[in-house]
């Protein structure tokens, strides 16, 4: 295995691949740098064993269904941190902080949404968008121009759909852009469209869009460590 040195010359410790299948990380470093080791969990090795049994020699995902668990799976990350969020604080900015937690799952949605029409052609569902100046959302539907790109998150709880709500609304473009990627023939996924501030293939724009979704988990991230709600993802002890 090779060693990978720093900038300053020194050569970095050798780290060990991660086993495949589910994995539990524990804390092995002191309070300076930690080092984490990850180990699989005992009572998931024959689930990995079994499913790797299963499905050898298969090939059980395609480009689509790669697409679309990538758009998922970012979808269920950014949910992860809502957790401390609730219809008080949904709306809640914080110094140097550009946005609030219901502006970035409205933003969110509303760009899925908006890449999923190029597949799917179907409009933007009126149960959770209003097109309207931006400020006509409610306690149910965003207001499109309030979440926009360059839209700015203001903190007039009005404006916005309560946090459930808002959280359904983002899992539901989640659930759409997904099931538009795995119905889309290679042919779709090749066409050229817009992106800042050239083309790219439709492909692409399903992945970058996954790093969006990303960008704004860590705004909420941020936000979380301001709003001073604690963290999500907790270290284990090293007896754990």
């Amino acid at each position: 295995m090779k060693e990978c040195a720093n900038t300053s010359g020194n050569t970095a410790s050798r780290i060990s691949p991660p086993p495949p299948g589910p994995r539990k990380l524990r804390n092995a470093g002191n309070n300076f740098y930690r080092k984490w080791v990850v180990e699989p969990v005992e009572s998931d090795k024959s689930e990995a064993q079994h499913a790797n049994a299963t499905n050898k020699g298969k090939n059980t995902m395609n480009r689509q269904d790669t697409l679309a668990e990538t758009i998922l799976t970012s979808g269920e990350l950014l949910v992860r941190f809502l957790p401390g969020f609730d219809d008080n604080n949904r709306t809640t900015a914080a110094p140097g902080l550009p946005n609030h937690a219901a502006w970035c799952l409205g933003h969110c949605a509303l760009t899925m949404h908006r890449v999923a029409e190029r597949l799917d052609k179907l409009p933007l569902p009126e149960a959770d968008f209003i097109n309207g100046d931006g400020t006509r959302g409610d306690a149910e539907r965003f207001d499109t121009e309030s979440v926009a790109f360059n839209s700015t998150a203001v903190d007039q709880p009005d404006h916005y759909p309560l946090l459930e709500r808002a959280r359904q609304t983002f899992e539901s473009a989640c659930d759409r852009l997904a099931t538009a990627a795995r119905n889309a023939s290679d042919s779709e996924l090749e066409v050229m469209v817009p992106w800042f501030p050239a083309e790219i293939p439709l492909w692409k724009m399903l992945i970058r869009l996954s790093f969006h979704n990303g960008a704004h988990t860590g705004q909420i991230i941020d936000l979380r460590r301001a709003l001073g709600l604690g963290p999500v993802i907790r270290s284990p002890s090293a007896d754990d």
